[in-house]
């Protein structure tokens, strides 16, 4: 009986590794689907994919929490791009018609895609943060489902 206990892969440490894994293979889906597509076609690729994780947290975590989340992660990428202070939130979601009138005048793709990008990064961070790991397991196999992209 006073054998050495062997240590537990479990825990705050082993639950923030496997975490970190699934919120890096979330983004990495976004980043296949979204590589080597730009203008309209690209932000009908980030609009499924905001909705998608709208639709899928909404039933967890609520209306006001999930508008609440996403908010911030507008708020926290439009600090870095200035672009998506544009970027509404209204009942059906975030609506990005502001991005496609930049883009519509020309506005660098590389821009809009970087600001994208850093909502996803944040938005992921924050239900991540809030669900742990398991809406973003959730999440990643809905966006690999997806007719999205690639």
């Amino acid at each position: 009986m006073g054998g050495k206990k062997r240590p537990r892969a479990s825990g705050p440490a082993g639950a923030a590794g496997i975490m970190t894994r699934e919120k890096e293979k979330l983004k990495r889906l976004i980043r296949e689907k979204t590589s080597g597509v730009d203008g309209n076609e690209l932000l009908d690729i980030y609009e499924d994919i905001l909705e998608t994780i709208r639709t899928r947290i909404l039933p967890t975590i609520g209306r006001p929490a999930t508008a609440a989340v996403v908010e911030r992660a507008l708020a926290l990428a439009a600090e870095a791009h200035p672009l998506l202070s544009d970027v509404k939130m209204n009942e059906e979601g975030l609506s990005l018609e502001a991005l496609r009138e930049q883009a519509a005048r020309g506005d660098k793709a590389e821009d809009i895609q970087a600001g994208l990008e850093q909502l996803l990064t944040d938005l992921v961070d924050a239900i991540a943060t809030l669900t742990g790991d398991v809406l973003i397991r959730e999440l990643a196999k809905e966006i690999e489902k997806s007719e999205t992209g690639k």
